[in-house]
């Protein structure tokens, strides 16, 4: 039998939540009947050398990397029209935003940069049975790849994101199926877009159990003390994953008169210095550890005693089906899509999203030693990893090779 080719596109292997499971992905296809190719607009990034051995990773072409590269690294390899599109693109966003009443958005800016550079990007090499794109503004799988299926992912709310409508449609029109990776993420595209309501559909995140297991395994001084609640919290310094509220949180958790607890923070991003600054502001620079960048997190969960995503808004979080894989406790704020990821009160919490009650009401939590192993004893006695997802792809292109394999 002819194996089927499959491509997949993706910003690069930079630690990140859609990374982790972008790896789940192509640990779950079975390469007996599939080629996988993979492109890469950057080949950089600690995930690099967690790609599966079976995908063929394309040759690097500086053209992809037009979206990505700092504007300044543009300018001194000589690419000024370029870097002149990515200023004029983040100048327009910010009017845009500022007329909406909305914070900064990247991706409308993204949107912006890839409509307007779209021409000069080179079309991909072959043709495909499936065409994949796995984050972000999918010009290149729209308009540079020849593939009889063309999916698109959405790994957030669009809600939160302030999409330029006109320009979507462009990118989504060529496309066959628009996966979002959770029931209520579909609710909500839907709600913007009734029209792409049947190419609308929901494959969740692929998780590999037993490399997450493995790596868990893997030895790593933690910076855990004993004696003290260890909460920890994972994802990108931004906007979305509300890291800087975790300060304040903390003031009135410890003026709740909380049971000792340190909170550590992995990740990094351009909301560091205002995450420090408030541990300042809030006089929690003994509670609060910010750990840094780790390509490998899962010992940091497995060890900590509750997880916790704090976030504004989420599609829905790798970080906190990893920590339910691992058993533990998870605790999360009531963003728009929460319910997707969790059963309130059987494999983790839903909490309410003010900072205020938030930190109340996870006061009272890690003082309810009984409700917590609960949650821990669920999770550990149950499968997070949703690998028989790959089945819905499969379907999507090549009905007699799914059929087989259900």
């Amino acid at each position: 039998m002819n194996k089927k080719s499959i491509l997949i596109i993706h910003p690069s292997m930079e630690i990140g939540g859609a990374e982790r499971a972008l790896l789940g992905l192509l640990d779950s296809i079975d390469y007996r009947n599939y080629d996988v190719d993979l492109l890469l607009c950057q080949h950089s990034g600690e995930f690099m050398p967690m790609i599966n051995r079976h995908v063929k990773i394309l040759p690097y072409d500086k053209r992809y990397d037009f979206f990505i590269s700092p504007i300044t690294s543009l300018i001194k390899r000589g690419q000024l029209l370029v870097a002149a599109i990515r200023l004029w693109a983040r100048y327009v966003e910010r009017i845009h935003s500022k007329r909406r009443g909305v914070n900064h958005n990247v991706w409308h800016t993204q949107q912006i940069i890839h409509n307007t550079m779209r021409p000069l990007l080179p079309t991909v090499t072959g043709h495909y049975d499936l065409a994949i794109n796995f984050l972000g503004v999918p010009s290149i799988l729209a308009f540079k790849v020849d593939a009889k299926v063309k999916m698109t992912w959405i790994h957030t709310d669009y809600d939160r994101i302030v999409a330029n409508a006109s320009i979507d449609r462009k990118m989504f029109d060529p496309i066959d199926y628009i996966v979002n990776v959770s029931d209520d993420c579909k609710r909500i595209f839907d709600n913007h877009y009734p029209d792409y309501k049947a190419r609308s559909i929901v494959i969740e995140n692929i998780l590999n159990t037993s490399l997450v297991r493995k790596l868990a395994a893997e030895y790593t001084e933690l910076p855990y003390e004993p004696g003290y609640v260890n909460l920890l919290s994972i994802g990108r310094f931004s906007e979305p994953k509300n890291f800087d509220s975790i300060p304040e949180m903390c003031r009135i958790m410890l003026d709740n008169g909380v049971a000792p607890f340190k909170w550590y923070i992995i990740g990094y991003g351009q909301s560091e210095q205002q995450i420090r600054d408030n541990l300042v502001k809030f006089k929690v620079e003994n509670v609060v550890q910010i750990i840094g960048k780790r390509s490998n997190p899962y010992p940091y969960i497995y060890a900590c005693d509750v997880y916790v995503q704090p976030s504004r808004y989420e599609g829905k979080a790798v970080t906190v089906r990893e920590a339910q894989m691992l058993g533990k406790p998870v605790i999360v704020t009531a963003y728009n899509t929460a319910s997707s990821q969790i059963n309130n009160g059987v494999d983790g919490l839903i909490l309410p999203m003010d900072t205020i009650s938030f930190a109340t009401a996870l006061t009272q939590v890690l003082a309810d030693h009984t409700r917590l192993d609960s949650l821990a004893s669920y999770c550990s006695a149950h499968d997070f990893s949703n690998e028989s997802e790959i089945q819905k792809i499969y379907s999507r292109f090549d009905v007699s090779t799914a059929t087989s394999n259900l």
